[in-house]
């Protein structure tokens, strides 16, 4: 993941990866990105919740908060 950020030009402090699993939860983390938890798809929302997500969305009409959260993200300085 760590290349596809860069290759874009894009800091992984600015970024929000949105999974279903727990290995999307590793590998945001792995990646210094912050991992958002939807509840529908493979993992219980239980157990991504439990792994302490930066955020998260328990209906698809909960992803319509992204904005608020992406000003958030926006205003992080970029580290190097």
């Amino acid at each position: 993941m760590r290349c596809w950020w860069s290759g874009r030009h894009i800091c992984a402090q600015r970024a929000l990866y949105v999974g279903d699993q727990l290995t999307d939860a590793e590998a945001a983390r792995a990646s210094g990105v912050a991992f958002g938890a939807v509840g529908w798809g493979y993992a219980s929302f239980a157990s991504l919740l439990a792994a302490g997500p930066d955020v998260a969305f328990a209906r698809v009409s909960d992803l319509g908060h992204l904005a608020r959260y992406g000003q958030a993200l926006r205003s992080l300085e970029c580290q190097a």
